[in-house]
């Protein structure tokens, strides 16, 4: 649509004009509305190092997932993903433990070999990613606006991510990225 031809209602829905981009596209789009990549990443691998030093996982990787104004959720900001066929997942709303995250506010623990989990682009997660961990993120009016998801090879059994000790320190890291990612509308003047 041109953009003298915008209507306010078009302005509005910004997200909509996403439908058809890259998943590529559609990430730096995502980056530049929600915050800083370098920054977000940087705490992404503080999370990390964290979690490996308090507990006995190992190779952690840690990611956000963001909506994407198309009925889905996609890694955005990621640490350890570099070249991993999952740096740009794109999922279901309720697809996943991230979706379960997502949808239920809650934290999600997960077996990435429970068929309870298996989503159609798992084949995109690298083969020896074993557990996985979604904590929603939360917003404006305390409504979830993204997940903080961490996953290694270790079995979740040992883990031991399911300690209330190591999940508070999850759960304020959650906190920190929320303060970050501050979702950017420019208000639109019409020609």
């Amino acid at each position: 649509i041109p953009l003298r031809k915008r209507t306010a209602l078009q302005y509005a829905f910004e997200p909509l004009t996403r439908l058809g981009e890259s998943e590529q596209a559609l990430q730096r789009f995502l980056r530049a509305m929600y915050g800083e990549q370098s920054v977000i990443e940087h705490v992404l691998s503080g999370v990390a190092c964290q979690v490996e030093a308090i507990s006995p996982a190992r190779d952690v990787r840690a990611c956000i997932m963001l909506p994407t104004g198309r009925d889905t959720r996609m890694v955005v900001y990621s640490f350890r993903f570099q070249g991993c066929a999952d740096a740009t997942l794109e999922l279901g709303w309720r697809e996943g433990v991230s979706g379960l995250a997502h949808s239920s506010g809650d934290v999600c623990w997960g077996d990435m070999r429970d068929p309870q989990f298996a989503v159609a682009s798992q084949a995109r997660v690298p083969s020896e990613v074993a557990t996985l961990v979604s904590l929603p993120i939360l917003g404006a009016g305390g409504r979830v606006m993204a997940t903080l998801n961490l996953d290694t090879p270790t079995p979740l059994a040992r883990t031991r991510w399911r300690e209330q000790a190591i999940v508070r320190i999850l759960t304020d890291w959650t906190w920190v990225l929320s303060g970050l990612l501050r979702p950017w509308r420019k208000r639109q003047t019409l020609p």
